[in-house]
């Protein structure tokens, strides 16, 4: 789900801010879904009755936005090689 979340976040950085380099687009959604999962198990934990954080859970938000990461790496560098 991660994944999803933070290639979402990269293709949204794409359309809105153009200015910002490649790689600091990526990085940007990296950050910002790592953020994003860590408040939710914190609020999870906090705030929602019989909810509780997990820190493997956010382990695994981690895991899923390294994927997505490493798969727009590779779409940009291979769209770098075909042009």
């Amino acid at each position: 789900m991660y994944a999803i979340f933070c290639t979402a976040a990269w293709s949204g950085l794409i359309a809105y801010h153009k200015n910002i380099l490649e790689t600091q687009r990526v990085l940007l959604a990296y950050v910002f879904s790592i953020f994003y999962g860590g408040f939710m198990e914190l609020m999870q934990y906090y705030v929602v009755p019989g909810r509780y954080g997990d820190i493997l859970d956010f382990v695994a938000n981690t895991i899923g936005s390294s994927l997505s990461v490493t798969l727009i790496l590779i779409y940009q560098w291979i769209a770098k090689k075909m042009k």
